[in-house]
């Protein structure tokens, strides 16, 4: 089962009386809790009851504490089990079935399945008590309510109204990008060559043709 619940008290302020209340302990008319918080807002509770005065069964409660404006909304879930009007379906629907295959012959098969519907309501009505008393301690707890405060509801319908009726913003057009420009190579010119006049043998260094002359 999931619920949503609002409180006007800050996250904090939850926190602490959670905490508080799981400090408790317990007494024969109100069972002790079980359970964390953290300063987030995530908690969790949790309550050991025994169904039909022997077996026992734990139904753990997590949610998240979230501050809306001027309100706190709890949100979370619980397993819920099922109605005493459900538990009756089940069983007699699993007795019928019992009855059927011990008809055919079959006892073995037949008992068993009258006893799974049974002990399946075992965990069920178990969830069930103990959801009912974890969503109670919780609105006792934290002073929440189903639905939220006149001032907090009416803040959120004139923000919805607002965002109603605001333009949409126009969306501007795409640019094209440019082309990069493309580069262009020079190729680079070879280096002339230089022209050295040959030197005879006969000629010394330093000499230069036509000195004799």
């Amino acid at each position: 089962m999931h619920f949503t619940y609002y409180t006007d008290k800050t996250v904090a302020q939850c926190m602490s009386a959670l905490n508080e209340r799981l400090q408790q302990k317990g007494t024969a008319s109100r069972p002790g809790l079980e359970g964390w918080v953290e300063k987030n807002g995530n908690f969790s509770m949790a309550v050991t009851t025994k169904v039909l005065k022997r077996f026992p069964r734990t139904t753990r409660l997590q949610a998240k504490a979230e501050r809306l404006g001027s309100v706190t909304v709890i949100k979370g879930s619980v397993a819920d089990g099922v109605t005493p009007k459900e538990q009756v379906v089940i069983v007699g629907a699993l007795a019928l079935v019992g009855l059927f295959i011990i008809s055919t012959g079959n006892l073995l098969p037949g008992l068993i399945a009258i006893a799974a519907g049974v002990l399946l309501n075992i965990p069920l009505m178990g969830d069930h008590q103990n959801s009912d008393y974890l969503t109670s301690e919780l609105q006792k707890t934290l002073k929440a309510k189903t639905t939220p405060p006149v001032a907090a509801k009416k803040a959120l319908e004139g923000r919805r109204t607002a965002d109603s009726k605001r333009p949409p913003q126009a969306k501007k057009p795409a640019t094209a990008s440019k082309p990069a420009a493309k580069k262009t190579t020079v190729p680079a010119r070879p280096a002339s060559p230089t022209f050295t006049p040959p030197r005879t043998g006969s000629e010394p260094l330093g000499k230069r043709v036509g000195d004799d002359l």
